[in-house]
């Protein structure tokens, strides 16, 4: 089953979403929503939205601070592009990492640093020497990013479950902005599993706490490289790997596995 999104949602953009349906333990079986592409992804074309407001304020350079792996780097500086606008990233010291020599490739300017806490104070100060500077937080914790985050992913879920019902969703979760938004789109009587990778610092904590008002399941990323080779993606294998064990291991029949790279 293709999912794709309305026509005049940045065209350009669009990416088709597949939806599949694997076989688990003991007659179960579970849906795979492949939702994580990297450009043309919802995360992306939230992105794009967001930032065509940011600039019709008048900013015409973005300033980000990011970890190493930070995917964020890679479309940012691509979107960047394609708006013609300025992107200048404050990154952790690895000039050999992929994600950064895409991001260069893509015109933006790439400086390193032996700690992430430098890199934020660096590209802090760099900001304030211009009206015109935006700075963007970390994973894009925005309001109004977070307001075209869900609006996406609100549109995806209206297509699925038209047509599905699903018991309960299983999501790696790597950003804490994404956990906000799928709070808002998903009904409380869907069952809500959360995969923590303890990339989003205190992620754990706060998912406790709403334990008490919203139907969640919280399980910790685990490290094993034995995972089956026939998990239906490229991208971000060793997470879909350890959600998928997790997964086999404790989820419902007929429950989404909802492949979003965060």
């Amino acid at each position: 089953m293709d999912i794709i999104s309305p026509s005049n949602d940045l065209s350009p953009y669009r990416r088709l979403a597949y939806l599949s349906k694997l076989g688990l333990d003991n007659n179960r079986s579970i849906y795979f929503l492949k939702d994580d592409f990297l450009i043309g992804g919802f995360k992306q074309r939230a992105l794009i939205s967001y930032l065509n407001i940011i600039k019709a304020k008048g900013y015409n350079h973005i300033i980000y601070p990011a970890i190493d792996q930070d995917p964020n780097k890679e479309f940012l500086s691509l979107v960047c592009k394609n708006l013609n606008l300025r992107c200048s990233i404050f990154t952790i010291n690895n000039q050999e990492s992929r994600i950064n020599t895409n991001a260069s490739q893509n015109k933006a300017s790439v400086y390193y640093f032996e700690k992430f806490e430098t890199a934020f104070a660096e590209a802090k100060s760099l900001t304030a020497l211009s009206l015109r500077n935006c700075f963007l937080p970390f994973d894009f914790k925005t309001a109004d990013y977070e307001t075209e985050l869900t609006l996406l992913l609100g549109e995806k879920w209206d297509q699925i479950s038209r047509t599905n019902q699903f018991s309960e969703i299983w999501i790696p979760m790597l950003s804490g902005v994404i956990f906000n938004a799928i709070q808002k789109i998903i009904p409380q009587e869907i069952r809500i599993n959360l995969v923590d990778f303890q990339i989003t610092p205190d992620l754990e904590v706060k998912v406790n706490n709403l334990k008490e008002h919203l139907n969640i399941g919280y399980f910790k990323y685990q490290s094993n490289h034995d995972y089956p080779s026939f998990i239906p993606t490229k991208c971000h294998e060793l997470i879909d790997s350890n959600v998928f064990q997790i997964a086999n291991l404790h989820a419902c029949h007929n429950s989404l596995w909802w492949g979003i790279f965060s």
